[in-house]
This record gives structure tokens, C-alpha cells and sequence, in this order.
């Protein structure tokens, strides 16, 4: 007896659509590109004021992007950095009308946990570092950002390592 698909999820924006099945994805459409290493990218653009969808997909990553339409800015990515089928990293900004990034923020292993949060308006950062909030300084300097935690100075790069952010 044959076995029907389970549909998981349908996107159609345009003129391209993505449904997955239990055997992976199908991709289809005139907005599809693909690589001579397997990558795929997926772009949808046509519909003036509305968000862009970006996708893409190489057999060791798979990203979504949300772009705000008419500037390009990003206001959600998703990304799966070592294919083994799960978000690693999600991180989102708010954007003013014009397009101006005014707060990122960054979650590493996509625990619900933000790690890293950007004020672009009042040029602040924060990091979650061993279970607390801590204010980063240095932003927007020539000098390195740097974490003061209980009392020792640490570099915001050595953290947000350590927290995940490059950990892929």
C-alpha cells in the first residue's frame, strides 16, 4: 500500500513555492537558483510593500530571511549552520519605516533565551552571560567591547563565543 505524503509545511509567495514532505522539500518556480554546489536560493521580491522572503539551502545550511520591503533590511533570519535539521540561531531587529535598524537581538540554540541585544538608538548592548543581564561598553568605539563581570573585565567576542554565536 503507498504511503501519502505528510504535507509539514506550504510557503507560496510569487512565483515560487516550497512544500515538505516526509522525503525533504520540493521546491519549484522561476524564482529558483541553483548552485554548482548544491546550493538552492529561493528570493521573493515582486510585491511592492510587502516583506521579501529570502531562502537558502546547501547541504550543510539552510537560512530564511524576512526583509522589509522597499529598504532590503532584514527583520527576522532563521538559520540551521550544520544541517542537522534544526534552528541554531535566531535573530530578529526592529526597523523603522525607513529602514533604520533600531534594536537587534540575537538567540543562539534557539532556546527562547536572548543572548545578545543591540540599541542602535542609544548605541547600548547588552549580553546574557551565566544566568544575568550584563551592559556591554566600548559600542561604537574604536576600542574592543568589553563585559564586566562581578568585577573582572571580559571582551564581548571571548562571551558571545562562548554562548554560541560562532559556534558554527
Amino acid at each position: 500500500m503507498p504511503r501519502a505524503p505528510i504535507i509539514a509545511a506550504l510557503i507560496t509567495i510569487s512565483s515560487w513555492s516550497c512544500t515538505v514532505e516526509d522525503d525533504g522539500p520540493t521546491l519549484g518556480g522561476d524564482r529558483i537558483q541553483r548552485g554548482g554546489d548544491s546550493s538552492v536560493i529561493i528570493e521573493a521580491i515582486d510585491h511592492p510593500g510587502l516583506p521579501s522572503v529570502l531562502l537558502t539551502s546547501s547541504e550543510l545550511e539552510f537560512s530564511l530571511g524576512i526583509y522589509q520591503a522597499n529598504t532590503g533590511k532584514p527583520y527576522v533570519t532563521l538559520r540551521d549552520a550544520d544541517g542537522d535539521g534544526v534552528f541554531d540561531i535566531l535573530t530578529y531587529s526592529s526597523l523603522s519605516k525607513s529602514g533604520d535598524i533600531l534594536v537587534d537581538v540575537e538567540d543562539y540554540g534557539m532556546d527562547g533565551q536572548p543572548d545578545f541585544i543591540l540599541n542602535h538608538r542609544e548605541a547600548k548592548a547588552s549580553v546574557y552571560y551565566q544566568g544575568a543581564w550584563h551592559d556591554v561598553s566600548g559600542i561604537g568605539t574604536d576600542r574592543p567591547a568589553i563585559v564586566n563581570v562581578d568585577g573582572t573585565s571580559l571582551l564581548l567576542e571571548d562571551i558571545l563565543d562562548e554562548v554560541g554565536r560562532n559556534a558554527f
